[in-house]
């Protein structure tokens, strides 16, 4: 039985004409990615953390996998059958369905919640302050004698005020070559009605570019299978995987072994 397998694994003719999204799940370490040609050379590769909090880059794995998806064409993804294998499988059906839905013009439709009507209770009306009296006008005081006029001494003449110095004039700004020179401006914060001086904010930071802007949309047909680990890591450590991937290391060169070992199952 089990030669028949192999016989029949080593007979089967390659997934021809199409690309191979490889990923090899993980929780702490990260999903491992790598996109293959459709003869198993190796066109980008990558790592997501879906798994791991916060919540948002749940977020970011899926736009990185439209992203590859959709930059090469992908209608195949190989999931292999280790640790968060079956978390990732619920990732990449997420991403597949949203495609689904945006190729056929479904949208998912938010309802949003009705208000509540909150009724407050009548308040207690305090009757009206009496008004204050009105203060009863000051009684003149008589009027005091007129004082006998003293004799009146002859006014001293005042010193004549010596003129003020005339301020220099100030630097003219310098001129930017070919025009006029620049009004000198003054920024003041007024401050605030309770005395406090507002602090003047620093601007947000622009938000980050959409790397989904300019791709193609994502094929019509799509396929995904669970490939097997086995023998991943043997490959990835051996003579022949690091003379093939010299720059690599050995976790993408296992995540190279098992987008071809797809290849080879889908074809049989």
């Amino acid at each position: 039985m089990f030669a028949r397998n192999l016989r029949g694994k080593l007979l089967a003719p390659p997934l021809r004409g199409r690309r191979v999204l490889a990923v090899d799940p993980g929780f702490r370490t990260g999903c491992k990615l790598a996109v293959l040609d459709e003869t198993g050379n190796l066109l980008e590769d990558g790592v997501i953390y879906p798994h791991t909090p916060p919540q948002t880059r749940r977020a970011e794995a899926r736009v990185r996998l439209e992203e590859l998806v959709r930059k090469h064409q992908l209608q195949v993804i190989a999931i292999g059958n280790g640790t968060a294998c079956r978390e990732t499988e619920e990732v990449v059906s997420e991403l597949i369905a949203d495609l689904d839905d945006r190729r056929h013009g479904r949208t998912p439709t938010v309802v949003a919640p009705e208000p509540e009507v909150v009724t407050l209770p009548p308040q207690a009306v305090a009757p009206p302050a009496p008004e204050p009296e009105a203060a009863p006008a000051p009684t003149p005081a008589p009027e005091a004698a007129a004082p006998v006029p003293e004799a009146v001494a002859p006014p001293v003449p005042e010193p004549e005020a010596t003129p003020a110095p005339t301020p220099a004039p100030e630097a003219a700004a310098p001129t930017p070559e070919g025009g006029d020179a620049l009004p000198q401006t003054e920024t003041t914060i007024a401050p605030s009605a309770d005395g406090a001086v507002p602090v003047a904010q620093p601007a947000p930071p622009p938000p980050p570019p959409n790397p989904l802007l300019g791709l193609p949309d994502a094929p019509p047909e799509w396929l995904t299978s669970s490939s097997t680990k086995a023998g991943a890591s043997v490959y990835s450590a051996s003579p022949v995987g690091r003379e093939e991937f010299p720059n690599f290391d050995a976790t993408l060169r296992g995540t190279i072994s098992i987008g071809r070992r797809c290849k080879t199952h889908l074809a049989s």
